[in-house]
């Protein structure tokens, strides 16, 4: 029963007049417990940690030497719990998501609310927020293997985290032998650290994207109401299977927030193809057996139940796992006509960055990029 206990507080909090409109630490609470299923997690061993930061090490000096890229700040390493990984990352979250949510409470503030639904739905509204919150918190716990993190909000230099707990179990639950996939694993992160560290403007154009869709965001509950009511369903499973092929993350934007989200995509989608390129690259000639790892790697999605299948879509997920693939065959079919060097052009200046329509069609993009040479 203990581990309820700061959950129950945090709601006497939330209904005693606290004035946050996300409740940042009843969502820590609900996401850990959400991450860990009631299970108590072990500290990683320091042999766990020195494993990892030696393959970090040897993957900077294999993905330097393939890609003509050079570091130019090695990120620190570390290996967490999924608890761990929700305390790094709740504060970014919260940095990111407080302009929002206060605009949310702008918003509602100066729409009248006369009849009981519209009362009720202010009141629960932070509660509904603070549950979204912790529920996508501890999904991504609870499955994240590796991140960068780039540490936007706070300026500081990137760090690599490993959780320990799910590469484990994943490594069990696929027979993967264990060093071979924590080092193609290593090598995924460390890319990203070196896509960031080699280019200095990604960074500011990062924050640049971000800064413009917090500044844009509004609610434009009205368009997402339209959509629902323009599905025509008369059934729950109708209404789920209408979801499932719905792109959930456009149907609140604006004209103007849709067009940040095309940048912010394009950049996403760029940057993570052009890791899982590099990984895949080295590891197909370092590692054993690759093909048969990364088979079993694959395939694990296709074991996803509908609801797993529907939150993934719902949150935005579905677009990280569609943005691995399409960026992967770019980078792919760009590196089969241009060689690296062509490749990096990506990462000469903004302007490199592939649209959303290159990305699918590589060959719009290597024409555009030989008329400026």
């Amino acid at each position: 029963m203990n581990i309820y206990h700061p959950i129950v507080k945090e709601f006497e909090k939330l209904f005693l007049g606290r004035k946050d409109v996300i409740n940042w630490e009843l969502a820590k609470n609900l996401a850990i417990r959400v991450a860990n299923e009631g299970e108590i997690e072990e500290t990683p061993s320091p042999n766990l940690q020195k494993q990892f930061e030696e393959l970090v090490r040897a993957s900077e000096i294999l993905t330097s030497d393939f890609t003509n890229l050079q570091f130019f700040k090695f990120a620190t390493v570390r290996v967490f719990r999924r608890q761990d990984w929700i305390e790094a990352n709740i504060n970014g979250f919260k940095i990111i998501m407080e302009p929002l949510t206060q605009k949310v409470v702008e918003q509602s503030k100066k729409q009248k609310a006369s009849d009981p639904i519209s009362q009720l739905l202010n009141k629960i509204s932070p509660l509904i927020l603070t549950f979204e919150i912790g529920l996508v918190l501890g999904y991504i716990a609870k499955n994240v293997l590796g991140q960068y993190d780039i540490c936007l909000p706070y300026g500081e230099s990137g760090k690599i985290y490993f959780v320990a707990p799910n590469l484990l179990r994943l490594e069990k639950m696929l027979g993967l032998p264990s060093r071979d996939f924590r080092f193609w694993i290593a090598l995924h992160e460390v890319t990203h650290a070196l896509e960031f560290n080699s280019n200095n403007w990604i960074v500011d154009y990062y924050k640049e994207l971000f800064k413009e869709y917090i500044e844009s965001a509004t609610l434009n509950l009205e368009s997402a109401a339209e959509r629902v009511s323009k599905m025509n369903v008369k059934s729950i499973a109708e209404m789920i299977n209408k979801l499932q092929h719905e792109d959930i993350l456009f149907s609140l934007a604006t004209p103007k927030q849709r067009e940040i989200l095309f940048k912010i995509q394009a950049l996403m989608t760029i940057l993570e193809g052009y890791s899982n390129f590099v990984m895949d690259e080295i590891g197909s000639k370092m590692i054993s057996n690759f093909q048969i790892l990364k088979n079993r790697f694959e395939n694990r999605k296709k074991d996803l139940s509908t609801a797993e299948k529907i939150f993934r879509k719902i949150t935005g997920l579905e677009l990280k796992i569609k943005q691995y693939e399409m960026g992967q065959k770019f980078a792919n079919l760009v590196f089969k006509k241009l060689n690296i060097d062509g490749l990096n052009l990506v990462y000469k200046h903004k302007e490199n960055i592939p649209t959303i329509e290159e990305i699918k069609n590589p060959d719009k993009w290597i024409k555009r990029m030989l008329k400026e040479k």
